[in-house]
């Protein structure tokens, strides 16, 4: 299910932030958020998933706490994940890929 442009606009004023303070939290241009708000442009994956994240405030890594470490291959379209006993969906699949991909892209940097 892809976000709505409600959904960007409502999300974004829960968290009391401006357009330009979201654009910069989550990487975007403000006329990109601009446009998702008003239905002028479709929201990308990426852009959703930035977006998603940010409005449902999962901390960022470097302030969290150690986290048990789980492997699993995630190109296996046949391999069924859980997550605490419960089947992830094939969208929440998604957000872990790019989740870690850009973890991968993170560490290269430092």
């Amino acid at each position: 299910m892809s976000m709505t442009a409600r959904e960007v606009h409502e999300g974004r004023i829960a968290r009391g932030l401006t357009q330009r303070e979201l654009a910069t939290e989550v990487g975007l241009s403000v006329g990109s958020i601009n446009s998702y708000e008003h239905g002028i442009r479709s929201i990308t994956k990426e852009a959703e998933t930035k977006l998603s994240l940010a409005f449902k405030r999962i901390k960022p890594l470097s302030e969290q706490g150690p986290l048990p470490t789980h492997l699993a291959e995630l190109s296996d379209t046949n391999t069924t994940l859980q997550w605490q006993g419960t089947h992830l969906r094939p969208t929440e699949v998604e957000l872990l890929q790019v989740l870690a991909k850009t973890m991968v892209e993170q560490r290269k940097k430092h």
